[in-house]
């Protein structure tokens, strides 16, 4: 059978539906990846999550304006409506209604939630933003006191959960999972979660410094940004203007 070479540039397609990183995103990570890529999971951890987890509502909006439909799985409760009026000429109640949104307490029910989307999807034609917040937030609540076989279950449960998650992928889904790598214990199940994630970002501060490290992507090599951070100034008290007659 003959073999040819072909550019490895022609696996990035140009007329991709790959979302862009929002500005408010790129200002977190700099420009260290161009987007995210269209049937791969894309994996955000850092030890800051607040403002990552801002700037993926304009994600959403991107995703909702490319006709794709939205999945929000939102472990960690921070999906917020009130920030897309920011944006102008905004349908926002067509927008709302175009985001589904799940709230999961304990592991199973995450993992229905996964079930629930394989099935969705199975036949689907339309592409699908899906959307995990800190997903590892409910593992620590469930195995914080318990025994070592009750443990071990759910480690069983966060790998069926992954595997689900690499299903939607594989279909052509665009799959944003946020990780919160500050917590002890963290790195078991960091290491867990980066061997499904084709893109994985780590971001970690310390001091002034925020340092992102491009840990996996299917086109670009590993890669480190550091950002330097504004040392933010505290206000000083006004002093209340008095009459001379006032200190004495």
């Amino acid at each position: 059978m003959n073999m040819s070479f072909v550019r490895a540039d022609i696996l990035k397609r140009d007329d991709s539906d790959d979302i862009p990183i929002p500005k408010t995103l790129v200002d977190i990570i700099g420009e260290i990846i161009p987007g995210f890529e269209q049937g791969f999971i894309t994996l955000i951890q850092s030890d800051q999550l607040k403002d990552i987890h801002r700037s993926l509502h304009e994600t959403m909006l991107e995703a909702y304006n490319r006709g794709m439909q939205v999945k929000l799985v939102d472990m960690s409760n921070v999906f917020n409506p009130h920030i897309f009026s920011q944006y102008p000429n905004i349908n926002l109640n067509k927008l709302l209604k175009n985001i589904q949104l799940a709230r999961p307490f304990q592991m199973f029910q995450f993992i229905s939630i996964i079930n629930q989307l394989l099935m969705k999807t199975e036949s689907a034609t339309s592409k699908y933003l899906i959307v995990v917040t800190d997903i590892s937030a409910q593992f620590f609540q469930a195995a914080e006191n318990a025994d070592p076989k009750t443990l071990f279950k759910i480690l069983d449960d966060v790998r069926h959960m992954m595997g689900g998650l690499q299903k939607l992928s594989t279909r052509g889904h665009t799959v944003i999972i946020t990780n919160d790598n500050s917590k002890k214990g963290a790195t078991v199940l960091n290491k867990m979660f980066s061997t499904i994630a084709k893109i994985h970002l780590n971001i970690s501060h310390r001091k002034q410094v925020r340092e992102i490290n491009l840990v996996n992507h299917p086109y670009l090599p590993p890669s480190k940004r550091l950002i330097l951070l504004q040392l933010k100034r505290k206000r000083r008290k006004k002093l209340e203007s008095m009459p001379l007659t006032g200190f004495f």
